[in-house]
């Protein structure tokens, strides 16, 4: 019977959010990989481990504190109250930039996800939803994807639209894919644009893009400018 009652009191414990210490702010957490659709869950709704500790936040102001949106229940009472409790936010990596597909447009109308519509499109649709529409935030309206509260943000978070990019020469001293280096400095830029002959994601690429999209991306070739045959 003890035993029970610890095991209920500690998963009690585990369904509580985390309060900090007297004096002492609690870890901001980022959003988990792919959570701006899982989250919230269907079936729990918002909880700061899933979600990442802005957007749990955010949705207090959304639907109240005592909302069932949340699978664990804030125990601030203000998205205010609830970021001053936590350490700011920290810097992340850069997202990479995806381009668009020849079937965005289609696609883009079932599912305005950035997987579907490409970067570009995924970020301008935030503003241009918000001034047309007046659908923005946790309201779980504005797109499956739901973490940018502007098409700024959305930009700054991401590896910039790649244009006019340099021609690189491959590396001399190393092979394309030598210790799984695949990178353009070393690979050149014939080479790692060919990488994404079959795929339009090569792991430590900037961007998510295919074949032709990644050599218009970039300057011409000076080899083959410079060449008698052209």
């Amino acid at each position: 019977m003890r035993h029970t009652i610890l095991l209920v009191t500690a998963s009690i414990g585990y369904a509580l959010p985390q309060a900090s210490p007297a004096g002492q702010l609690l870890k901001f957490q980022p959003p988990q990989p792919g959570s701006g659709i899982s989250c919230p869950s269907k079936i729990g709704g918002y909880n700061e481990t899933e979600c990442g500790t802005k957007r749990y936040c955010k949705a207090i102001d959304v639907f109240g504190a005592v909302s069932d949106n949340f699978s664990i229940r804030p125990i601030w009472n203000s998205t205010k109250e609830c970021l001053d409790a936590h350490k700011p936010e920290p810097k992340q990596e850069l997202l990479q930039f995806r381009m668009r597909t020849s079937s965005a447009g289609i696609d883009c109308e079932f599912q305005r996800s950035e997987s579907s519509c490409g970067t570009e499109w995924y970020c301008e649709d935030i503003d241009a939803l918000e001034k047309y529409h007046q659908k923005h935030g946790e309201d779980n309206e504005q797109t499956e994807d739901v973490r940018y509260e502007s098409t700024e943000e959305c930009f700054k978070a991401h590896h910039p639209e790649p244009k006019n990019l340099p021609w690189l020469e491959r590396d001399e001293q190393n092979w394309c894919g030598s210790r799984g280096d695949v990178s353009e400095e070393t690979c050149g830029t014939q080479a790692f644009c060919d990488l994404f002959t079959n795929t339009t994601d090569v792991f430590g690429s900037p961007y998510i893009w295919n074949r032709e999209q990644c050599l218009q991306a970039h300057e011409p070739n000076p080899g083959s400018i410079n060449s008698p045959n052209n």
